[in-house]
C-alpha cells in the first residue's frame, strides 16, 4: 500500500490516494491523516477512510493537544499505533519476520531493498517516471557492488548486474552507506579503468553520473517523506555530502571543419557510402538528432508529411517520455520515406539488439575509420546537428528539437559554438545517394517480425 498523491492538504490534514488490494483485486481509497509538530519531529495521526469520521477524530485529537491538563504523550499513547514489537538484538521479532514491508519500516536492520521499495511506493506522489527510478536503483546498486568488490580487493568493471547478484545486494543494510562506500567505488573506478586501458576520463564521468543518480535517490524530499510514513532511516549525511570525482567535465567542441566537410562528401558519393543500415543511422542522427535509442525504435510509419514540412515523429523510447516533431530536409525526407515503404516494422531493421546495440558500434567503426577521433561518434552527430540548428535557427528550436528537459543544457553546450555558413550550408544542400546505389545487403541478425510489439 503505498501513497500516490495528494488528494486534499494543507499543514496538518492531508488526504491520500492510496492503491491497495482486497482478494487479489486492486482499488483506490483515500486515506486521512493529520500532521503535528512536537518539538521539532512530526507526528502523523492516521485517520482512517471515512472523511467524516476522519475529521471527527481529527478535532477530538485537537482538542486533546489544545489542552494544557493532558499530557502530549496521552495524546500519543491514545491515537499512535502501537508500536512494533523488537526483538532483543534489534530489528522485528523473529515470529513477525516475513510480513509485508510497511511492517519493517523503521527497524534498525532495514535493507537497500526495503528502502527502495519504499521509494517505489512513492513513485507517483514523487512524480519519477518508471524508466527514471528504474535508472536511478540501477546505477545505485552498480556503486554499491563496485564498492564492495574494491573493499575486498577485487575489481568490478561498471558492467550489468544480474538479477541474483541484484537481489543479494537488495538484502545489505541501509547502514553501509557512508563516506567510505564512495570512497571505495571511486578506487574501484580508477583501478578497473586503468586495468582496462580505457579512458580514465570517460570512466570517471560514468562514476559521476552513478554517484548522482545514487544521491537522487535519498534526495531531501524523499527523506521528508520517510520521515512522514514513519520509516526511519540511518544518518546519511555522509554518503549524500560525498563528493564527486574533480574535473573531469568535457565541453563538447565542434569537430574540424575539413572531418564535417568530408562526412558530408562521402556520404554524397555512391562509391564510398557505407551499408544501407550504417548510412540510415547516419542520416538519422545528422539530420534529426536522434538519441541512438530512438533511432533503434523509429517505425515505419514515423515520416509525417502532415505539417506545413516534412520530418518524423518520434515518440517510442524518448529519454524524456515525451513524444515530438523533427523537421527533416525534403531530400532526406524523400529517401527517409522510401526506406519505410520497403521495410517492414523499423526504419533500421533486425532484431532488437542488432537495432539498439550492434548497429550503432558498427556506424561508430566506420566514423572512426573516417577521422572522428572521439569517444562517441554517433552522439557528436547529434550535437552537430544541435549546433547547426542553434545557429541557424535559435536555441529554443535546438532545445525542442533535441529533446532538452531545460534550456540550460542546450545553452550550456551550444550558445558559444561557431559555425561558418561553409558548414552550416551543407544540410540544405546534402543530397543523398539514390537507394540503387546501395549493394544488397546479407540477411541481418534475425528477423525482426518477432520483435515488432518490442
Amino acid at each position: 500500500m503505498g501513497r500516490q498523491r495528494t488528494v486534499y492538504g494543507n499543514q496538518y490534514l492531508k488526504v491520500r490516494r492510496l492503491k491497495q488490494a482486497k482478494r487479489g483485486r486492486a482499488y483506490w481509497s483515500r486515506q486521512w491523516y493529520g500532521i503535528y509538530k512536537h518539538r521539532g519531529r512530526k507526528i502523523r495521526f492516521v485517520l482512517g477512510t471515512n472523511a467524516e469520521k476522519a475529521l471527527a477524530a481529527w478535532r477530538k485529537i485537537k482538542a486533546m493537544i489544545d489542552d494544557p491538563n493532558i499530557p502530549f504523550q496521552m495524546v500519543l499513547e491514545k491515537y499512535q499505533p502501537k508500536p512494533q514489537s523488537v526483538a532483543p538484538g534489534g530489528g522485528p521479532k523473529p515470529e513477525e519476520r516475513g510480513k509485508t514491508k510497511q511492517s519493517r519500516r523503521g527497524a534498525i536492520d532495514a535493507t537497500l531493498g526495503d528502502y527502495l521499495d519504499f521509494v517505489w511506493s512513492e513513485a507517483t506522489s514523487l512524480e519519477l517516471r518508471e524508466k527514471t527510478l528504474q535508472h536511478y536503483e540501477n546505477s545505485f546498486l552498480r556503486l554499491v557492488a563496485i564498492a564492495k568488490a574494491a573493499k575486498s580487493g577485487v575489481l568490478n568493471p561498471m558492467a550489468v548486474l544480474s538479477k541474483d547478484e541484484k537481489l543479494r545486494l537488495r538484502d545489505l543494510p541501509l547502514s553501509i552507506l557512508d563516506r567510505s562506500l564512495v570512497k571505495y567505488f571511486k578506487e574501484g573506478v580508477v583501478e578497473s579503468a586503468d586495468e582496462a586501458g580505457t579512458s580514465m576520463v570517460s570512466a570517471m564521468r560514468t562514476a559521476n553520473t552513478y554517484l548522482r543518480e545514487s544521491k537522487a535517490l535519498f534526495s531531501v524530499e524523499i527523506r521528508e517523506i520517510c520521515e512522514d510514513e514513519g520509516f526511519v532511516l540511518p544518518d546519511l549525511r555522509s554518503f549524500v555530502d560525498a563528493r564527486f570525482f574533480k574535473k573531469v567535465k568535457v565541453r563538447y567542441m565542434l569537430p574540424d571543419h575539413r572531418i564535417i566537410l568530408k562526412t558530408f562528401k562521402t556520404l554524397g558519393d555512391p562509391a564510398k557510402v557505407p551499408s544501407r543500415e550504417i548510412y540510415t543511422a547516419i542520416l538519422l542522427a545528422l539530420f534529426s538528432g536522434v538519441r541512438k535509442r530512438e533511432a533503434g525504435h523509429l517505425p515505419v510509419n514515423c515520416p509525417n508529411r502532415s505539417h506545413k514540412i516534412s520530418g518524423i515523429d518520434v515518440i517510442d523510447a524518448t529519454k524524456n517520455g515525451k513524444p515530438r516533431f523533427v523537421p527533416m530536409e525534403p531530400a532526406v525526407f524523400e529517401w527517409i520515406s522510401e526506406l519505410a515503404k520497403s521495410n517492414e516494422f523499423y526504419l533500421i531493421e533486425g532484431t532488437k539488439t542488432f537495432r539498439t546495440m550492434d548497429i550503432f558500434n558498427e556506424t561508430n567503426k566506420w566514423l572512426r575509420a573516417l577521422g572522428w577521433k572521439v569517444n562517441k561518434p554517433y552522439h557528436e552527430l547529434r550535437k552537430l546537428y544541435g549546433s547547426m540548428i542553434a545557429v541557424t535557427q535559435s536555441m529554443e528550436k535546438a532545445k525542442q528539437y533535441l529533446d532538452h528537459e531545460s534550456i540550460r543544457t542546450t545553452e550550456e553546450y551550444y550558445a558559444s559554438l561557431e559555425m561558418g555558413e561553409e558548414i552550416s550550408g551543407l544540410w540544405s544542400s546534402f543530397r543523398p545517394v539514390p537507394h540503387a546505389a546501395f549493394a544488397e545487403t546479407p540477411k541481418l541478425r534475425g528477423d525482426s517480425k518477432g520483435d515488432s510489439k518490442a
